[in-house]
């Protein structure tokens, strides 16, 4: 019997157990859907800040005919909630908050996913999050008006 041994030889070899890695922020967590995600995150809404349906009023007061807000995954964001709203040429992300600690955590998530779409800019509201992706000439002229009724209290 022939046995080579590579970097030497030890009679008895201790292996360690390595702790799984942290889950991805977007990941869900054990045992949780994505509808289980979705209801944690509807009810746990930040109060002290602007929510979807003061900007989706802005948008309207802006002169935007938009749909109604749909919930979409907030993890993703850093963020407590989140919804998207729909209009003619305009496509709308808002993220809501808990703080401002957790947005400047938050928007830089955002802005990563969003960089591959020159058509956007990202505007924020106390602490929340309004993400603008103009997706014809006419909605580009919609964004500045937008903007402006986001800033005004």
């Amino acid at each position: 019997m022939l046995v080579i041994c590579v970097g030497g030889c030890k009679k008895e070899q201790s292996i360690q157990p390595v702790a799984p890695p942290p889950p991805a922020p977007s990941a869900l967590p054990p045992g949780g859907g994505l509808v289980d995600q979705l209801t944690r995150e509807a009810r746990s809404r930040p109060a002290d800040t602007t929510t979807v349906e003061q900007v989706s009023e802005r948008l309207k007061a802006a002169g935007a005919t938009v749909g109604e807000p749909q919930q979409s995954i907030a993890r993703t964001h850093g963020a407590t909630y989140c919804a998207n709203i729909r209009s003619a040429g305009l496509y709308v992300l808002v993220c809501e908050y808990a703080n401002a600690e957790q947005l400047a955590a938050g928007r830089p998530l955002t802005e990563n996913i969003f960089k591959a779409f020159p058509d956007h800019m990202i505007v924020t509201s106390k602490n929340t999050s309004v993400m603008l992706q103009w997706l014809t000439p006419a909605g580009k002229t919609q964004v500045d008006a937008v903007a402006k009724a986001l800033a005004t209290p």
